[in-house]
């Protein structure tokens, strides 16, 4: 076990279990779901025979994560333009301003 106990009944983690913490942090901010993560730890605790089904969660979700960021710099790419239409004191009615033409593109972008 990776848990100690100092004197004072305080609790002490070894470096790799306050590793396993930590990536586990990490993949719930990338938005891996409870039940994926709690998945890997069981398939951890099972033992290196499961090494390929953890590589295909972890890539499964490293997968998820690049689609958010294409997905967010789809979004940045919209924010953008409507800046550029409101700092070049234009309107989307003119629809033939580089900034109005851009984000029309994007909007009309299949997601």
């Amino acid at each position: 076990s990776g848990l100690t106990r100092t004197p004072g009944n305080a609790r002490r983690f070894d470096d790799a279990t306050l590793n396993l913490v930590r990536m586990l942090i990490r993949l719930r901010a990338t938005g891996m779901p409870i039940r994926r993560i709690r998945e890997y730890v069981a398939l951890i605790s099972e033992g290196p025979e499961t090494v390929a089904r953890r590589h295909a969660l972890i890539q499964g979700q490293l997968e998820s994560v690049l689609a958010q960021i294409t997905e967010l710099r789809r979004n940045q790419a919209i924010l953008e333009a409507k800046i550029e239409i409101y700092r070049s004191g234009t309107s989307m009615d003119c629809l033939d301003h580089p900034a109005v033409t851009r984000l029309n593109e994007l909007l009309k972008e299949k997601t």
